[in-house]
């Protein structure tokens, strides 16, 4: 999907994206994913009691390169 398009998100893909994100993964819930789980969902219902989230999807860069070359 093209970078700017909305889509639409339930509560456990939002908890599931932000375990993947590396800046976000481990160290929000320290040494404890269960209870940081059950206090994001928690505030996920409070912010949309019926689940449903829209998100602006963000531009992505991949970046590729080769490793230098040995001389020799």
């Amino acid at each position: 999907m093209p970078a700017g398009q909305v889509v639409k998100r339930g509560a456990d893909d939002l908890v599931a994206r932000t375990f993947s994100r590396s800046d976000s993964a481990p160290h929000p819930s320290g040494d404890r994913p269960t209870e940081f789980e059950r206090d994001l969902h928690a505030l996920l219902r409070r912010i949309s009691p019926d689940g449903r989230f829209a998100e602006h999807l963000p531009a992505t860069r991949v970046m590729i390169w080769r490793p230098p070359r040995r001389e020799g």
